[in-house]
């Protein structure tokens, strides 16, 4: 019997997508043995686990009148994302639960003897810190989201597992469901910590801490998002035949001309998103060579059969914490082709 694998890859919005594809599984009644998310594709999973099943469509109807409402915009990349995001900022960013950090919000209170000495010793360098601080933006979703995430990851039979970057030790965390930890008790992927990584149960405060992006500014429990680090965490998949990864961004999409700066952001975004999966499937390609030309032998490994989906469209980069039902509706019919393929 085929075991089927799914890695999600994730960003901090813009995960219509992978919510697409697996409203569209779960449709078809496709029940995969692992998953695995990164980021923000955390909504993904929690309305895929949802009992309501029509969760996911009535989530993304909100932003359906997105193009009625800015009517004289453009479907256009580039320099006019800027004025695009700014006209939809304050809709969807709040119902994002993220919003732009107070000038308050950037002064760390959390040691007030600290900072006091600090600002006494070196001023200047104080207020530069102060000013540009990292904490661009606040996370406001009520731990109560990551509570109820936990229960639905927690009561599924299906292996979960996502990821987050302890930053002090430079090493990979790895939160996994009862369900995974069974299913990967053979393996080196046990609880603990490890020489790369560490494998911790499932939490709120861990799904938590694998939604920190660096522009919340301090980590939170000393971690980050996992997506600087692995996007999407494939190896515990690895035991899965087949793997399907859903990409946040479009790779194949042939790339404009570099001519603003939003062009050079964008461009970094999606060399990010798209470098991390190609150098997992460089790893799966290189073992599946191996083991055709039996130079490999080692029956603890097998062979992967990988399918990817892609969105058919990208955004700009100013759409990074913004979601869009258009990604929602290209993630079903792409998810609909492969099933009917």
């Amino acid at each position: 019997m085929t075991r089927l694998g799914i890695a999600l890859q994730g960003v901090a919005g813009r995960n219509g997508f992978s919510t697409g594809v697996l409203y569209a599984f779960r449709k078809a009644k496709i029940k995969p043995e692992m998953i695995s998310f990164t980021s923000g594709a955390l909504h993904a999973v929690t309305c895929y686990l949802n009992k309501d099943i029509e969760t996911a469509p009535q989530f993304y109807e909100q932003f359906e009148n997105y193009f009625q409402i800015n009517p004289f915009m453009p479907r256009m990349e580039g320099g006019v994302e800027l004025l695009k995001a700014f006209l939809r900022a304050e809709r969807t960013l709040e119902k994002n639960c993220i919003r732009p950090a107070f000038f308050w919000e950037k002064f760390s209170f959390s040691d007030p003897i600290s900072t006091f000495v600090d600002f006494l010793e070196n001023p200047m360098s104080w207020w530069f810190e102060t000013i540009f601080s990292s904490k661009l933006l606040t996370l406001t979703t009520d731990m109560k989201f990551f509570e109820e995430a936990f229960e639905l990851i927690e009561g599924s039979k299906i292996g979960i597992l996502t990821n987050s970057y302890d930053y002090e030790k430079n090493k990979t965390i790895i939160y996994m469901n009862s369900a995974a930890l069974k299913k990967l008790k053979n393996t080196r992927y046990t609880l603990g910590e490890h020489e790369h990584f560490e494998v911790k149960f499932i939490s709120p405060e861990g799904l938590r801490s694998c939604l920190h992006i660096l522009q919340f500014g301090a980590p939170y429990a000393n971690e980050y998002d996992g997506a600087y680090q692995f996007n999407p965490y494939l190896p515990p998949v690895k035991i899965c035949d087949k793997i399907i990864i859903v990409s946040a961004t479009s790779l194949l999409k042939k790339r404009k001309p570099i001519s603003t700066l939003f062009d050079i952001e964008e461009f970094k975004l999606n060399m990010l998103l798209t470098n991390a999966i190609y150098s997992e499937l460089a790893n799966i390609d290189l073992i599946n060579h191996l083991i055709d030309k039996k130079i490999v032998t080692d029956k603890s490994l097998h062979k992967i059969d990988i399918k990817i989906l892609e969105p058919s469209f990208a955004l700009g980069p100013l759409d990074y914490f913004i979601e869009n039902k258009d990604h929602f509706l290209d993630g079903m019919a792409q998810a609909n082709k492969l099933i009917q393929n």
